[in-house]
């Protein structure tokens, strides 16, 4: 099923956008998710299925714990959200499998919850939910540039356009594919090509090129990225020559490259060897970056934020300005020691989220809108910020593994085993909040409390 499929659902489904369902997760009521919607953007098919929606979320029997959205208990609102996410990435991973590419277009607007039309009478109403397939729709495709040899092309993906900008990876953000700008360029050294494949009065070569510069940091690119280099033909006006690029080294000032020119006449060839060790003031250069799977990640790591956390305007602007901060220390602690991700001790990690103050505390599940809490609503520390951890690692792009043992023969950047190992963890953080929902230890407690309320309302006499 394809997302354009998804705006014209067959009629045995509803649906919802990842946004309008996570808010109703959250607690709201249906009057209060309805409030922020666009009603004049609405499909039409939506708009007729309004009145069977707000039967639906405005029925008595919301949620498994309590009787009405006014009540509900964290813990399930939690394991509900955490549900959400865990089907967000099997659709992630499902695609991953046919496609064999990144998806590079998850985002809010383009992500589907598929409700049935006909609800399960034996779940409440906020349970009866999946994600829709990510298949189909705008989502990236490989790059074709006319000139560039198809060797370089084979690593590019082209992002789907009007991708919400606060979901994109950095580098989607910041280098655009074809961005363009002027460097000093040092010809190292050149080379013709042995294999010639043009006329005989055209050549190509090999090039070794220094792009010097305090801000471009080569370990921020990789080898996979694509670059443009126009080096001037001083002698023929605005003339120049493209070398196609990719990175060799990552030298303290700029990036080495090394790649193969476009072809050239043979003066033109005698003129740049002529230059050798020459410096290239103003060149410039064109960036095709490789987005891969880690763009995914990262925009998975954002939306699982924002589902725990709430949408509201504040909070994102917060989360955006302390996230930088967040990686560095996150990047920082993996280099040391790889810290682990999962157990109830207290890991560096959790210290780095406890130094934003309220912006990470566990009341935002319910949008930080109920207080006091009631006894016993609280969530597990340990649980909570073991998700916390799980989302930031993926806003890091930091490997996630499938277990606490030691995997040295599995490669953790692979796509699919990071996305395996996310759904490890989370169904292992779902068991916690099941025991703490359901195991022996807890109805005692719950027992125990009851009994103290009746006992308080009732004398001795009644008994």
């Amino acid at each position: 099923m394809s997302l354009s499929s998804l705006d014209n659902p067959p009629a045995s489904t509803l649906t919802l956008q990842w946004n309008e369902f996570s808010d109703l997760l959250g607690g709201v009521s249906w009057d209060q998710a309805c409030s922020q919607w666009s009603f004049d953007q609405l499909s039409e098919d939506k708009r007729l299925a309004l009145p069977s929606l707000a039967r639906r979320f405005t029925e008595p029997r919301q949620f498994l714990l309590s009787k009405g959205v006014d009540s509900c208990s964290l813990l399930e609102v939690l394991w509900l959200q955490c549900r959400l996410f865990s089907g967000l990435s099997t659709q992630l991973l499902a695609f991953y499998q046919q496609h064999r590419r990144p998806h590079l277009g998850l985002g809010p607007s383009r992500i589907r919850v598929v409700l049935p039309k006909e609800a399960d009478p034996l779940l409440p109403a906020r349970w009866n939910f999946s994600v829709g397939n990510l298949d189909g729709g705008e989502m990236a495709v490989p790059f074709v540039h006319e000139t560039m040899p198809a060797a370089f092309q084979a690593n590019l993906f082209q992002p789907p356009h009007s991708l919400d900008t606060s979901f994109k990876a950095p580098e989607m953000r910041d280098w655009p594919l074809g961005k363009k700008e002027e460097y000093t360029v040092l010809l190292r050294s050149m080379e013709k090509n042995r294999k010639q494949e043009h006329a005989q009065d055209r050549v190509t070569g090999i090039f070794h090129l220094h792009i010097m510069s305090d801000t471009l940091q080569g370990l921020s690119f990789s080898s996979q990225d694509v670059f443009s280099v126009q080096l001037p033909l001083r002698q023929q006006g605005n003339a120049c020559v493209a070398i196609w690029a990719t990175r060799l080294e990552s030298p303290e000032r700029g990036i080495v490259v090394r790649g193969q020119s476009e072809p050239m006449s043979l003066t033109e060839w005698e003129q740049l060897v002529s230059a050798q060790d020459t410096a290239f003031s103003h060149t410039p250069v064109i960036f095709f970056r490789s987005f891969q799977h880690s763009c995914d990640l990262y925009s998975l790591g954002l939306l699982f934020f924002q589902i725990l956390l709430g949408r509201d305007a504040e909070t994102m602007t917060r989360l955006e300005q302390c996230l930088p901060t967040l990686i560095r220390g996150v990047t920082l602690l993996s280099k040391r020691n790889g810290e682990p991700l999962l157990g109830k001790g207290i890991s560096p990690i959790r210290l780095l989220l406890e130094e934003q103050g309220t912006l990470f505390s566990s009341k935002r599940v319910l949008g930080s809108t109920r207080n006091p809490l009631k006894e016993g609503q609280e969530i597990p520390r340990y649980i909570w910020y073991s998700i916390l951890e799980l989302a930031l690692r993926l806003v890091a792009r930091e490997p996630v593994r499938g277990t606490t043992e030691d995997h040295e023969d599995i490669d953790v950047s692979d796509p699919l085993v990071q996305l395996n190992g996310i759904l490890h963890q989370i169904r292992e953080i779902g068991e916690w909040i099941r025991l703490e929902l359901f195991s022996p230890h807890e109805r005692r407690r719950e027992i125990l409390r009851a009994c103290q309320t009746v006992r308080k309302g009732v004398g001795p006499m009644d008994l």
